[in-house]
């Protein structure tokens, strides 16, 4: 019987495959031992010094079980009723309570945000939502503004991930967050989760750097200067930095994926249709 659950919001599920060669079982027992060394240990590196080249070539393919699909942007969508029947039989709800709730903070939806600046200025925006990561029997859900959570599967809290020294204030009545950036304040920049692993970047008195944590375990395994794009761990050792520029008129390496130690894999380069501009524009 399939079960689907929905907890706050809509999560969005994005899945990455790579193509890997066959482990005996003896491969998998050394794989498991390296891994509990690694989250025995609470590694800093204060820089870290890649080592010179790309150790594979990118391989690139379109799955013909699901070939890519083009949308028209400047065509009015189909619209379609989503009858959740035709794929699931039953719903399981699962509330989780913030850990902040006592300061009258929740999990955001569809929340409205205010950025002021140190030298000045201010940005605004709406639409920001809590996300929610589910790994076997642990729930990780929150955001950048108020931090990410770890629960049990039947909604009990067990501890904080990641959290901000300073947090910024909500306005609950008008579902609207304050957020300030400056020198001295700390901002979670991104999140992503592997199985019980997740990767957390953090801007702390003007620097940058990566935590790589185990929810098992409950510790952080490496700590780091981060590096290239925006960060998605894909293992307990390996991440990908994506930084792609819809505007940029030349080829340009989109994506990399590393080791936790920053030395390069692989490089895949931005092949999409570049931007043209009209003369007298």
């Amino acid at each position: 019987m399939k079960k689907i659950y929905v907890l706050i919001g809509i999560a969005c599920l994005l899945s990455f495959s790579c193509k890997e060669k066959k482990q005996t079982l003896g491969d998998r027992k050394e794989d498991t031992v390296k891994l509990e060394e690694r989250y025995a240990t609470e590694e800093t590196l204060d820089t870290i010094i890649p080592h010179a080249g790309i150790k594979f070539k990118e391989s690139r393919r379109a799955d013909p079980q699901h070939p890519p699909v083009v949308i028209g942007l400047q065509t009015e969508a189909e619209k379609k009723e989503l009858d959740l029947s035709r794929y699931y039989t039953k719903a399981e709800y699962i509330k989780l309570k913030h850990p902040l709730a006592e300061k009258g903070i929740g999990f955001l939806g569809n929340a409205r945000f205010e950025y002021s600046y140190e030298g000045g200025g201010m940005s605004s925006g709406r639409g920001f939502n809590s996300s929610v990561f589910l790994s076997g029997d642990k729930i990780v859900a929150g955001d950048s503004f108020f931090g990410y959570h770890c629960y049990d599967r039947q909604g009990n809290y067990s501890y904080t991930i990641a959290a901000k020294r300073d947090l910024p204030r909500y306005d609950r009545s008008e579902n609207r967050v304050f957020s300030t950036f400056g020198g001295a304040t700390d901002q979670i920049y991104s999140f992503s989760m592997q199985k019980d692993n997740c990767l957390t970047v953090k801007l702390m008195d003007r620097q940058a750097l990566f935590y790589f944590h185990n929810i098992a375990s409950r510790k952080n395994y490496l700590t780091r200067p981060a590096s290239f794009g925006l960060p998605m761990l894909l293992s307990p050792d390996t991440y990908v930095g994506f930084n792609y520029f819809s505007s940029a008129v030349d080829r340009y390496p989109m994506m990399y994926s590393f080791d936790i130690k920053g030395d390069t894999l692989c490089r895949f380069m931005n092949y999409n249709p570049l931007p043209t501009s009209d003369k007298g524009m």
